[in-house]
């Protein structure tokens, strides 16, 4: 696997830092994202739906073989 650069990092830390001082500040809108985050922070998502079929379709392609594929085609007569 590749090394990953901070610059990742670094914008997490500083998202987080950025939507931490919105929150605890007295602006009309502080409490909400706190809410927001608060929700998106605890909630345990369930990918499940989306893998599921990305699985079934490797399985059913796990054993295709173009080889048979081609084979089964029509011969064209080119005239040469």
């Amino acid at each position: 696997m590749a090394a990953r650069s901070p610059n990742g990092m670094i914008t997490a830390v500083l998202l987080f830092v950025i939507i931490g001082l919105i929150s605890e500040s007295q602006l009309p809108f502080g409490a909400e994202v706190a809410r927001y985050l608060e929700f998106v922070l605890t909630t345990d998502f369930d990918l499940h739906f989306a893998t599921k079929p990305i699985e079934q379709l490797r399985q059913a392609f796990a054993d295709f073989d173009l080889a048979v594929l081609t084979q089964a085609l029509p011969r064209v007569p080119t005239g040469w």
